[in-house]
């Protein structure tokens, strides 16, 4: 349904559903209560020039835990990494030199190892200000890993783990450009999906507009959730696993399952 509405004239369309498909078995609806015609943009995270909108930066938020989980469930990964800094070789308080630096090491990995080395990665600030990486990958070669040891000097979370039989890794070219490396295997790629998009957070969004950095960072060639259907919905699904003010989620294993609420 078109209406015309009183920002800057532009028309929106409310009671609109998108469905996408992540896996053969994982279908989302997204119901958008009001959303601009051109692209789709949801019509509450307009706001004047020099305002704060605490719904605008909720939205933000939504929105990019929502392409997180996105990238995170709709593709192959091996490792879930966290990535420091050691202040002695990097200015941990400057991200955007460090996500450069970082991708370009990637890079050259991906050269060297002749692998197509993938990421997906998200940017978390200590109560200091220091940055530092938790995230996901796919493609290091085993060889460029090395497990911990109890023999060796680690932080008392790293010798829990070993203790209880997890085995825990250390990419050594990352260490000794970068700083610590801590890295797992992923065991199951549902609950690590699910449980990466924590990482987006109120301070997260409000750090990175201030200095102009993203959410997140991902590599190029990633799969995104296919739209297999779209349009205006006739009634509500009858169970939402999300909503907002501006947007209701609910999740399927077959896209026909919400073919009835399109009429």
């Amino acid at each position: 349904m078109l209406y015309e509405n009183t920002v800057r004239g532009k028309k929106y369309r409310s009671n609109f559903g998108i469905v996408k498909k992540y896996t053969d078995e994982k279908y989302k609806l997204t119901h958008m209560r009001v959303c601009r015609e051109r692209g789709l943009i949801d019509a509450a995270a307009y706001t004047k020039k020099g305002t704060k909108n605490q719904a605008k930066l909720d939205n933000n938020i939504s929105r990019a835990r929502s392409a997180v989980y996105e990238i995170a469930a709709c593709n192959e990964w091996d490792l879930f990494v966290t990535f420091t800094l050691n202040k002695e070789r990097y200015d941990r308080h400057d991200l955007k030199a460090y996500v450069k630096d970082l991708s370009q090491f990637l890079r050259d990995k991906r050269k060297k190892y002749g692998a197509p080395i993938s990421y997906l990665l998200i940017p978390e600030r200590h109560q200091d200000g220091a940055w530092h990486m938790h995230g996901f990958m796919h493609g290091v070669p085993d060889e460029a890993l090395r497990a911990f040891t109890l023999k060796e000097r680690l932080p008392r979370k790293i010798r829990a783990r070993l203790k209880a039989g997890k085995a825990v890794y250390t990419w050594e070219e990352y260490a000794q450009k970068f700083g610590f490396a801590d890295i797992e295997r992923i065991e199951n790629r549902e609950a690590a999906a699910k449980y990466i998009t924590k990482y987006v957070t109120e301070d997260l969004a409000r750090s990175v507009t201030e200095i102009g950095a993203h959410t997140y960072y991902a590599s190029q060639g990633l799969k995104r959730a296919e739209v297999v259907r779209c349009g205006d919905m006739k009634r509500a699904a009858e169970k939402y696993a999300f909503e907002n003010d501006f947007v209701r989620i609910a999740w399927a294993q077959n896209a026909a399952d919400f073919a009835p609420l399109f009429g």
